[in-house]
């Protein structure tokens, strides 16, 4: 029976129950109307046993292979397969049918601990990887759900409202969205929490249409938990309503909105229908079983980790050290190991060795503690040569937020070590490789991205030398957080405004006002490689360019290089990037040997997304193809004209828009009239005020602020925090969080309320103090 057919026989009330949840990854079982339900884990490093938002059963261990930030840095979309398919076997062991994955949107401000989430600050790499995790997913028969979409950018306060020009939306932060879900067709699409351009997604039906228009998708969009929704707009969007909440509360506010009119009964048999129809396509995929092997696929989260791994700087060839050398550990991550950001994909690991652990099988090392004078005195120092020394983020780090300068102690030890003539390896761990203004203080630098439970194993296989360092840098690192094209507009904790449009990263950096201290493709070998050019035809009459050349191994060890393929505009008539990423390869070589790379762009990759015609276009000019080993490392130029009967708009000229091009050795500063020519909706005061929390906060102003919940509890429970923002140590939570609370609340009630009920519940004494202020971002 058709589902059409099937669903006009369910009343009202039954497909609104229906369409609420069982729990915050579990639908309700539909197998009275159609079969099973959807089961999903956020699955973007490995299987997350979530019981409940940022709760999860502790008692079980999986694989946890390197988060998207670390494969991003792989530029490896066969090993992104692999490690994919071994995630879905860990799934379907568990049964489960269904996988969310982020990483399609792209990273915007380094500084923020989500982007361990994110594959790259560029949107094809982003999408290339996104779009093979998501093939290898689905070839153990688990659908796809795509998280992250909407310029997920924010880290104080998700519900901001995005201010973005209509280019940069399209070129950056939908490009990638869109070309996966015409290739992957996945079932689901998580809508985002902050507005753009002060709509909500999950509420308004014109953006959800134009965006199934636009990309073909036909699945099921689901609200944003914790997200402040209104049930009646989601089903009037089309949108699943948000899942883990109080279910027979739904239920009744559906079916007495559909009674009174507020919802079209089209409407929610329209959702109901939709929803269906993915049901059916997971039920095809219950026969596939797959039994996984946990020691296996942790030895396959190791090889994947090798390749994840950048070496930034190697001095004077100080690696690959010698087997059984003596050397000597300082920093915190070298004995408590930091392999993942706390939050929603959050994974126990089967292993999780520290590098004091994995490295007698290599060397003989010795702990020396972290950082601080009393390891760094002359005296204790003296005898010793060669220093691994861990910097960067560690468990202690703002979990929800931003960690990201490397600390002025952390960097008091390599300039110590140094000034002592010390030979020094800089192991700099973190969901962001953070601004380098040390590079000269340390003879060796290795970046590490959270590469998961074999992460440290792996790193002594790069220092050591039994393989050779083949990642790449996912984003240019700057010399100062300032010098980020982003830096001056990441907002305040309500308005965002994205003035940077299309020039985030290294966008903006090859433009050569102001260098990054790394490039973005940057990673050095223990190899060398040699590019010859021999073939690039020029535009065929079907749109294509056709390009061919060489790539040799010099060097005398097998090892693996990133190809990448640039494309510029060397007239600068139209406000463009420095060069824009269209292509990469990874190859591995051994000594001496070469491979040929073909590769075909089309018009499209010249073209940009012009607002006033509302589509891809591209004008005469004359463009450079790119090839090299980073985004600054050119190795072959090819020049090319493309002509075009069209006449590209003057407003957007290079010459009306200045200060997008700085001076040489200037910031990024953009004039406002320059940027309203590019986004006229983008006129908005950004407030200086944060916003405050108090008796009379509506709890619904508080359900996406995961950074503030110990503070905020704090307040729900004690009455007050200290001014200096540490916890109180009377402060005893529930067992299970937020959880409790969200089943007794509405989205109207007041903290004070809350604070009372648990207070009578516990029978706590009341306090005479008032609930303090608290300003959201604070850490």
């Amino acid at each position: 029976m058709k589902i059409k057919e099937k669903s006009d026989r369910i009343p009202i009330e039954k497909k609104a129950h229906l369409l609420t949840s069982s729990s915050v990854t579990k639908t309700k079982d539909f197998d009275e109307v159609f079969v099973g339900n959807i089961r999903m884990s956020y699955a973007q490093s490995g299987h997350s046993h979530m019981k409940d938002y940022l709760l999860f059963d502790e008692s079980v261990k999986e694989v946890l292979y390197p988060c998207a930030n670390a494969m991003g840095c792989s530029f490896n979309t066969s090993l992104i397969r692999e490690v994919a398919k071994a995630v879905g076997e860990d799934l379907r062991a568990e049964d489960i049918n269904s996988a969310v994955i982020s990483g399609a949107n792209i990273k915007r401000d380094p500084s923020l601990n989500r982007n361990a989430y994110s594959y790259s600050e560029d949107p094809y790499h982003a999408m290339k990887m996104c779009e093979g995790y998501a093939q290898g997913i689905k070839l153990r028969g688990v659908e796809v759900i795509l998280d992250g979409y909407g310029a997920d950018n924010s880290a104080d306060n998700r519900y901001k409202n995005n201010i973005i020009d209509d280019r940069a939306l399209s070129e950056l932060y939908e490009s990638g969205f869109v070309s996966i879900i015409r290739r992957i067709k996945p079932i689901g699409l998580m809508a985002p929490y902050a507005k753009i351009n002060g709509k909500n997604f999950s509420e308004d039906e014109a953006m959800v249409e134009d965006f199934r228009k636009k990309s073909g998708f036909a699945g099921v969009v689901f609200a944003p938990y914790r997200g402040g929704n209104d049930v009646v707009k989601n089903i009037n969007a089309g949108v699943l309503p948000e899942m883990g909440i109080d279910d027979s509360e739904v239920a009744k506010k559906i079916i007495s909105s559909v009674n009174s009119g507020e919802i079209p009964e089209e409407k929610l048999s329209s959702l109901f229908n939709r929803t269906g129809t993915v049901l059916r396509k997971l039920h095809a995929n219950e026969k596939i079983k797959y039994m996984h092997d946990s020691q296996v696929n942790s030895v396959l989260s190791k090889v994947a980790a090798r390749e994840c791994f950048v070496l930034l700087k190697n001095e004077g060839n100080i690696l690959p050290l010698a087997k059984n050398e003596k050397i000597y550990v300082i920093g915190k991550n070298a004995v408590s190991p930091f392999m993942q950001i706390k939050g929603k994909y959050w994974v126990n690991p089967v292993n999780a060795a520290s590098f004091m652990e994995v490295s007698p099988k290599y060397c003989v090392s010795e702990y020396l503690g972290d950082h601080s004078s009393a390891v760094l005195s002359e005296e204790a120092l003296s005898d010793k040569d060669i220093f691994v020394v861990f910097i960067g983020a560690d468990d202690t780090s703002d979990q929800f937020g931003k960690y990201f300068r490397i600390s002025d102690e952390q960097k008091k030890t390599i300039n110590t070590l140094n000034s002592m003539g010390k030979k020094v390896i800089a192991v700099i761990t973190g969901a962001n490789c953070p601004p380098i203004d040390f590079a000269d203080m340390a003879d060796a630098i290795i970046y590490d991205p959270l590469c998961g439970e074999g992460a440290y194993e792996a790193l002594c296989d790069i220092i050591f030398g039994v393989v050779s360092p083949c990642g790449k840098l996912n984003q240019a690192v700057a010399v100062n957080y300032e010098d980020y094209p982003c830096a001056k507009y990441t907002g305040d904790d309500k308005v965002s405004r994205y003035m940077e449009s299309v020039l985030s990263g290294y966008r903006y950096f090859t433009l050569g006002a102001k260098k990054a201290a790394f490039p973005f493709g940057h990673g050095l070998s223990y190899s060398s490689f040699e590019y010859s050019s021999e073939r690039c035809s020029y535009l065929k009459p079907d749109g294509n360019i056709d390009l061919a050349f060489d790539i040799t191994n010099t060097g005398d060890i097998t090892a693996k290089e990133v190809v990448q393929i640039y494309v510029s505009d060397s007239d600068k008539r139209v406000f463009r990037p420095g060069r824009e990423l269209k292509y990469f390869e990874k190859v591995s070589l051994g000594p001496g040997e070469s491979t040929r790379i073909n590769v075909r762009l089309n018009i499209k990759d010249f073209s940009y997304f012009d607002t006033d015609r509302g589509e891809w276009y591209f004008c005469s000019s004359k463009y450079k193809i790119e090839i090299g080993s980073s985004s600054e490392d050119i190795r072959i130029t090819i020049p090319i004209s493309i002509l075009s009967d069209e006449i590209y708009d003057e407003k957007f000229s290079v010459k009306e828009m200045p200060s997008y091009y700085p001076e040489e050795g200037r910031r990024l500063t953009v004039a406002n009239n320059e940027y309203l020519r590019i986004c006229p909706h983008g006129n908005i005061p950004q407030s200086t005020e944060k916003s405050k929390i108090n008796e009379d906060t509506p709890v619904a102003d508080l359900m996406m602020l995961d950074k503030q919940a110990e503070k905020i509890l704090s307040v729900l429970f004690e009455g007050s925090i200290p001014s200096d923002g540490k916890k109180n140590s009377e402060f005893i939570p529930p067992s299970d969080g937020f959880a409790s609370i969200r089943k007794k609340l509405t989205e109207n009630t007041s903290l004070g309320d809350v604070r009372k009920y648990y207070r009578d519940k516990l029978q706590r004494p009341k306090k005479p103090t008032e609930i303090s202020e608290i300003i959201l971002g604070d850490k």
